[in-house]
């Protein structure tokens, strides 16, 4: 009797479909062959688990922070004879890997993760609650961030589970300014800012946009963007005198708490605070 558990949550991102599962101590389930890897992250719990993949049984006490890997075409089935735990499944799509053809100089048609069962891996793990609490969160600039920590998984994944080490190299010469993505996101920060449209504009792979414009310019599209939004409100704040809420959509946050988060973290104030401080400036500056 098949005892394959329903997911709590499925979604697709960007090059990835990711679903959230519990698994409780139960009779076997199967998983058809697939064309996509299948990365599976212990978020909490634990469990004794059985698997067979084409006839190779591996078994193992899966424990939070573990990783495990499904290779692509792989007919497996799995048994937990006890326990209980939360886990995050990516399905690895094929586009992914082509996206990092620029950078890894591995094509995606080389590419297959090894079978790997309940190993520790902190650094996927955080990756992994991180991607979560941004599909979870549905913000404004998000989508930037979900990207580079999508492609930040890949090659991680490239480096340590598979075995083709891929050669990032970065090449500077012909964005080394930016001048369009940053051109564009100036024009644009009030909409939803796709990471895939600022690495077209400058002709790159969307992994190698994001590491050579940290190089460029000293920190992530993702905190440029913030940054630009808050150093448009300051401006909006000094010379209207609109809602902090309008503000707020005006620059491209979801809501007025939103821009009061970074504003505050990057300045150390809040709106509200700032416009009073500068009236108060101006009133002063008008009397001498």
């Amino acid at each position: 009797m098949d005892t394959s558990p329903s997911p709590t949550l499925h979604t697709r991102l960007h090059h990835t479909v990711i679903s959230q599962f519990v698994y409780q101590g139960g009779g076997p389930f199967e998983v058809p062959p697939i064309a996509s890897e299948q990365l599976s992250v212990t978020l909490s719990g634990g469990q004794l688990m059985q698997r067979n993949i084409d006839g190779k049984i591996k078994k193992g006490v899966i424990s939070k922070g573990d990783v495990t890997l499904v290779p692509h075409g792989a007919n497996s089935t799995w048994e937990s004879a006890e326990g209980q735990a939360s886990t995050l499944q990516f399905l690895l799509l094929p586009d992914l890997w082509a996206s990092l053809e620029e950078v890894t100089h591995v094509s995606s048609a080389q590419i297959a993760l090894r079978d790997d069962l309940s190993t520790p891996d902190p650094f996927v793990e955080q990756l992994s609650h991180t991607l979560l609490a941004e599909v979870q969160s549905l913000q404004p600039g998000g989508e930037l961030y979900s990207q580079m920590l999508e492609q930040t998984l890949a090659l991680h994944l490239l480096r340590h589970y598979s075995e083709t080490t891929p050669k990032v190299s970065l090449n500077l010469k012909r964005t080394d300014r930016f001048s369009l993505s940053l051109e564009y996101i100036e024009a644009h920060l009030s909409q939803t800012l796709s990471l895939a449209t600022l690495a077209a504009l400058e002709g790159l792979s969307i992994y190698h946009y994001a590491r050579a414009f940290k190089v460029a310019i000293g920190q992530t599209p993702y905190a440029y963007v913030i940054r630009q939004r808050v150093q448009r409100a300051q401006q909006l704040l000094r010379t209207t005198n609109s809602p902090l809420a309008q503000v707020a959509l005006e620059v491209g946050f979801a809501n007025q708490s939103h821009l009061n988060r970074h504003f505050k973290k990057i300045l150390g104030i809040t709106p509200a605070m700032y416009r009073q401080a500068t009236a108060r400036t101006y009133k002063q500056s008008a009397r001498t």
